[in-house]
């Protein structure tokens, strides 16, 4: 039986199999409950990031270093794991959250807003344009963006290839900020999506706060 390889592989996507104890290699849980207002959880500041979600909707998981193959070392981060809890999955006896928003703040300081464009062309050759055929179908061109008022960047990345068990999209957004370059991952897969899932996690997205 095929792994899921794209969920497992690269390490923007251990997130989607974070258990909910802590770990000794630093993933620790917050409590939605201890973080809500009436109506909503929302995502501190802990690593410069900050969203707002829908109470009782999503797991609320941080990783303060994600730990990655040699080919991925320039872009080592922390990293906030939302994932939507109604598209819960059960894959390979493992308890999985295919649809997810992963928030970003790599440990790579750009020097000027040029050095943070080539920073982010390369994140995007390496974790996405070079698995072409093995784990994307297709990956298209970075493109300027905005999202609630900050600029950066977005490409998107078909799911689908040979090592994959699975088909779905990826939007990937880019930001460099106050000296500071952030990611924000959005993960559907088509077997495990609701029709509102993606839809929930652009509502995520469009409260984006950067420290």
């Amino acid at each position: 039986m095929k792994r899921l390889y794209l969920l497992l592989g690269v390490s923007i996507l251990l997130a989607v199999f974070y258990s909910c104890k802590k770990d000794d290699d630093g993933t620790y849980d917050v409590r939605p409950e201890d973080i809500v207002d009436e109506n909503h959880v929302k995502v501190n500041d802990v690593y410069g990031i900050t969203v707002v979600c829908p109470k009782g909707e999503w797991t609320n998981n941080y990783q303060d270093t994600l730990k990655t193959a040699a080919r991925y070392a320039e872009f080592i981060h922390s990293n906030i794991a939302l994932s939507l809890i109604e598209d819960t999955a059960r894959i390979n006896q493992e308890i999985a959250y295919p649809t997810f928003v992963n928030l970003m703040r790599f440990y790579y300081r750009p020097i000027s807003n040029d050095d943070a464009v080539d920073f982010m062309s390369r994140y995007r050759t390496t974790a996405y344009e070079d698995l072409l055929t093995a784990d994307f179908s297709d990956v298209t061109e970075m493109r300027d963006t905005t999202i609630n008022g900050y600029a950066g960047k977005y490409f998107k990345a078909t799911i689908g290839g040979s090592r994959s068990s699975y088909t779905g999209n990826r939007d990937v957004y880019l930001f460099y900020y106050n000296g500071t370059a952030y990611g924000v991952i959005v993960n559907v897969l088509d077997e495990f999506a609701s029709e509102q899932s993606y839809a929930k996690c652009n509502e995520i997205v469009s409260t984006l706060s950067l420290k």
